[in-house]
């Protein structure tokens, strides 16, 4: 007889198979089983039901904080039938909760029974240690480690790739700009195509920037208590530092902001230099060409070179002359801020922009005449000493305190005001220059890089007289009320440039004439012939004025 055993099918289950599970995050191929809500199938990671929607990091109601815990937990699916389930399943608990407490509530108290305590005796006694400084300590604690906004917080990748992007924007503009010239060239129908893409890569930046804002703003909501203060506490700091340093970075700002060509941001041609004045006339408040260039009057400066005397016709504007007498005289400065020195109010004087564009046409002129760098610096030294002295200023003390540019307009100055114009020339022609300040004659004079044997005291630059025509490296003259300058002068370096090396020549002259005019105060006024005639050949050659008695 033949034994035949009979093997039990394993019957299959209906609720799982081999396949890909549905979460869109898994989505391997394994064993699946069927969501008895939903029907679809997942592995075992993801079979448990979750409740569906969209997390609810901000809110504090019980039942929301329920469903970040369901939320947070690893695997598991979202399930919509589920989520009615869960919501019936949350009534229920809170009803069997509530229904236990009110039991609770309305139940007798237990009896306890009375505990015997011992008394120690007082001499056994421990005194009660204060409870007060530790209970401060974990409510100080408490309060440090809370957050208000748990599931706030600050996305890091996030932030790191705005600031990427950013980055590289702000590299890309600084290029655009710095060559945007070159590409305004093309234009594309009324498009420039360097101010389109400078503005377009502004507006990204502005982009990423407020990305990069609201994500910290959200990571500051995250933090703890503890740690949001310490930032208030460095932020205003930061604002204290600010504000005591207001008048230097102030100052360091409005530079930058008024150095922007902001007419490089407007891609449309046409039109364009009508939006660049809006801007800046409307919005800025400078002044506009037009207001500028009003009341324009052509005027001959006088110059000697080597007995020959020479004009320049050159054209001031009275708009020009207006607002440079509308600046301020005085340098605003705060407290713990150095004292403005005198070199302060110089470089105020010589660097105001306008008048740099309006005055420089003038040291073109010079150069135009000869191409001798030392002659161009005596057309300039006996331009602005031919310039006639303010008297009636200087008897009045009524001095305004004027720019360069206002003696040439004005065709008067005293010896600072003139100076002042001869230092900017000379600067403007690349020469080394500076000013001396006789504080205590109260009088001023220009120095020339030279070689030192010509120079003032050997100080390595040669002495200038603007007041009137004299001969340089001459300082032997005799002022009003101080007779000589004595005193050693402050020295305010204007400029590095070059060196005036051909004063030899003057030098020589200047010496002569220093002796001549000895002999004539020993003599009672009289020159021999020979004497005479090199008196007035000096005075010639340098168009020296005599006041005639």
């Amino acid at each position: 007889m033949i034994m035949t055993s009979k093997r039990k099918k394993k019957q299959k289950d209906p609720n799982s198979k081999i396949g890909i599970c549905h979460y869109h995050l898994c989505r391997k191929k394994t064993r699946v089983y069927r969501c008895k809500y939903c029907g679809e199938y997942f592995c075992k990671e993801h079979l448990q039901a979750k409740p569906s929607g969209l997390p609810r990091f901000d809110s504090t109601k019980p039942e929301d904080k329920l469903f970040m815990e369901g939320w947070q937990k690893p695997g598991g699916h979202p399930c919509v039938p589920y989520l009615e389930i869960w919501k019936a399943e949350q009534k229920r608990k809170e009803e069997e909760y509530r229904q236990a407490l009110d039991k609770f509530l309305r139940s007798k108290p237990i009896e306890k029974e009375p505990v015997h305590i011992p008394k120690i005796p007082i001499s056994r006694q421990v005194p009660k240690r204060s409870t007060y400084p530790l209970q401060f300590y974990e409510r100080v604690k408490q309060w440090f480690n809370h957050r208000n906004y748990p599931y706030s917080r600050l996305r890091t990748r996030k932030l790191m790739k705005d600031f990427l992007y950013l980055s590289i924007l702000l590299v890309f503009s600084f290029v655009i700009y710095t060559n945007i010239e070159y590409l305004n060239e093309i234009v594309i129908v009324f498009l420039k195509l360097g101010s389109l893409l400078l503005s377009g890569s502004c507006i990204l930046s502005l982009k990423y920037l407020y990305r990069i804002v609201v994500n910290l703003k959200y990571g500051f909501r995250g933090l703890k208590n503890g740690y949001k203060l310490i930032a208030i506490i460095l932020l205003l700091s930061v604002v204290l530092y600010g504000y005591q340093n207001y008048g230097t970075h102030s100052s360091q700002l409005n530079d930058f902001l008024g150095n922007i060509e902001y007419s490089y941001f407007n891609p449309i041609v046409i039109n364009s230099s009508y939006v660049s004045e809006f801007w800046e006339h409307e919005i800025l408040g400078y002044t506009t060409k037009e207001e500028l260039e009003s009341n324009p009057k052509n005027i001959s400066l006088k110059y000697v070179l080597r007995g020959k005397t020479g004009f320049i016709q050159f054209t001031v504007y009275g708009g020009v002359n207006d607002y440079l007498s509308e600046l301020p005289r005085s340098i605003t400065y705060y407290e713990g801020e150095s004292e403005p020195t005198t070199k302060d109010f110089v470089m105020k004087y010589l660097n105001d922009e306008i008048q740099m564009e309006y005055l420089k046409p003038l040291t073109e002129k010079i150069k135009r005449i000869t191409p001798n760098k030392d002659d161009q610096a005596r057309i300039a030294i006996s331009l602005v000493q031919h310039i006639p002295y303010d008297w009636e200023g200087y008897t009045t003390m009524n001095l305004e305190g004027r720019y360069p540019y206002d003696v040439i307009y004005d065709n008067r100055g005293v010896c600072g005001e003139k100076s002042q114009l001869l230092a900017f020339l000379l600067r403007e022609l690349g020469f080394d220059v500076v000013l001396f300040n006789f504080e205590t004659e109260n009088h001023m004079a220009v120095g020339i890089k030279c070689p030192v044997k010509y120079s003032y005291k050997n100080t390595g630059y040669c002495f200038i007289e603007t007041a009137r025509p004299t001969i340089i490296t001459d300082y032997q003259e005799e002022y009003i009320g101080v007779s000589k300058l004595t005193s050693a002068p402050e020295i305010i370096h204007v400029s590095e440039g070059f060196s005036f090396n051909t004063v030899s020549e003057e030098y020589k002259d200047a010496q002569e004439w220093i002796r001549i005019n000895e002999i004539s105060k020993s003599s009672g006024g009289y020159l021999g012939e020979y004497h005479y005639n090199r008196w007035l050949y000096l005075v010639n050659k340098y168009g020296i004025e005599i006041d005639k008695e």
